[in-house]
């Protein structure tokens, strides 16, 4: 993450570190796996920590620094690892200094935001074990629910979708989605997938839904063969209304640019899907692994492509196993 003249990165092995982006030199650096004892999940870190004022906050889901099995924590201690108070962290951000600590939950692969709820700055964060919430300021204020399935092999990464005091959560595992509201005192359930995965409402893995005009949009499905991307409609406290479903085999991610939803498949699929229409309309499409540049016979992206696109001044930054490419969105008038 950028923030004025410093870049902060949280590497998957727990690196956390400021640099100064004109120089080059590092400001400061601290092992967060070493320094809080956090077990080594599935993929190791992988939620992006974010900049509030003074403060980088960031996940980090430590527990008791001896391994179950002796010495520094290791994989093997994932299926009985415990929390030990560290599941939040802010630090000072121009010197690493911890300045508070809030949630006795491990991580997840959910990147935590800043939302407004009931006037009021708050971290919204998806942790292994559920969402968990605080007044980003101090830490204050912290509320939980818990939301996760059962089986040890599922993992929280889509981040949390917040608006009018409201939070929709979703993961791809078993337990589906849900909407919550955030009362000022507590946060209530106003309803929650309970059937099979093949009829919950959405089911989200790693792609954040996004909101447009009280519908959501995202890829929804565990792996390839059960997977589709659909939009579902909002209904104020009651069950969310599914508008359309396309089956694609193919998890995804994406933007939401000029009333247009641009989705980019893992396999290299880049689509404009039109919003707000009663069914799946693809406007353009373009697929990015028959494509090859002029100098080379290799196609332009490599899959996977899980990391979300980005667009910049017209400017489509795509990334996917061993490449970052840029494509042009306006083309030049004559």
């Amino acid at each position: 993450i950028v923030d004025e003249r410093s870049v902060y990165i949280h590497g998957v092995a727990g690196r956390l570190a400021c640099i100064d982006v004109q120089t080059g030199k590092e400001n400061w650096q601290k092992n967060t796996s070493t320094e809080y004892g956090v077990v080594p999940n599935f993929f190791g870190v992988g939620a992006s920590p974010l900049i509030y004022k003074d403060l980088l906050i960031v996940m980090v889901g430590g527990s008791p620094k001896r391994g179950v099995f002796g010495g520094t924590p290791t994989i093997n201690d994932m299926p009985s690892a415990k929390p030990n108070g560290t599941g939040m962290i802010a630090f000072d951000k121009r010197t690493g200094k911890e300045v508070y600590r809030v949630g006795n939950y491990l991580a997840s692969y959910s990147a935590p935001i800043i939302a407004k709820l009931h006037g009021e700055d708050y971290c919204v964060s998806l942790m292994r074990e559920g969402l968990l919430i605080f007044r980003a300021k101090d830490g204050s204020g912290e509320k939980f629910f818990p939301f996760r399935a059962a089986m040890l092999e599922s993992v929280n990464a889509a981040s949390p979708v917040v608006f009018d005091n409201k939070i929709f959560i979703s993961e791809a595992y078993a337990v589906g989605s849900a909407l919550l509201e955030f009362t000022g005192s507590e946060l209530k359930l106003l309803w929650q997938d309970t059937d099979s995965r093949q009829t919950q409402m959405m089911r989200t893995h790693w792609n954040t839904p996004l909101l447009h005009e009280n519908r959501l949009y995202a890829s929804s499905g565990r792996n390839p063969p059960d997977t589709d991307i659909r939009c579902i409609e909002l209904q104020g406290n009651q069950s969310p209304k599914l508008v359309w479903s396309k089956r694609n085999r193919d998890r995804g991610t994406g933007l939401l640019v000029d009333s247009h939803w641009l989705w980019l498949g893992e396999f290299g699929k880049l689509h404009l899907i039109k919003l707000g229409a009663e069914e799946h309309e693809v406007l353009a499409e373009m697929d990015l692994q028959l494509k090859t540049p002029l100098d080379s016979k290799e196609p332009l992206v490599n899959p996977p492509s899980w990391a979300p696109p980005v667009l910049s001044h017209g400017l489509l930054y795509v990334r996917g196993s061993d490449r970052v490419i840029c494509l042009e969105l306006i083309p030049e008038l004559n």
